[in-house]
């Protein structure tokens, strides 16, 4: 994502530089207004963005259509982020995922363990999550969500 200068001296956000623009994220979080909010982000930075609002749902939507990356929130009711991981890892064990949470560095550390990514501290700016997900779309092989 890059920012620049209107001619009225607001800063305005620009697409991401990622080449992966068209790849297809997986949101998941319990919270509809973070939902909405990255989705929003997401989509106008050209990502395909598909949302779920449970590790349930998540795992459902992931029957029917590969993901090239999932981004999962860790506190959610029912399954939280790092039994959606455990799942993930089971049933698509190449699908890249990157955890987000509020409860700091033993999460990350856990969401490591079990095979995340990355693990990213909320609250966090836009362009530190962008970056995140070129530099794991980056690691992909060129052809991502072939074979999960």
């Amino acid at each position: 994502m890059r920012s620049m200068k209107t001619n009225r001296g607001r800063t305005q956000r620009k697409a991401c530089d990622c080449p992966y623009v068209k790849a297809s994220i997986l949101l998941v979080d319990d919270d509809s207004n973070t939902l909405a909010g990255y989705r929003q982000l997401l989509t106008e930075d050209g990502f395909q963005v598909t949302v779920a609002s449970s590790g349930i749902e998540a795992l459902r939507l992931l029957q029917g259509q590969a993901f090239d990356l999932i981004i999962a929130d860790w506190h959610m009711p029912v399954m939280d982020g790092i039994q959606l991981l455990v799942a993930v890892r089971r049933l698509y064990p190449m699908t890249p995922f990157l955890m987000v949470t509020a409860y700091g560095d033993s999460i990350g550390r856990a969401a490591i363990d079990h095979g995340a990514e990355a693990c990213l501290t909320k609250p966090f700016p836009y362009a530190l999550l962008a970056e995140k997900i070129a530099e794991i779309l980056h690691r992909l092989p060129a052809a991502p969500a072939v074979g999960r």
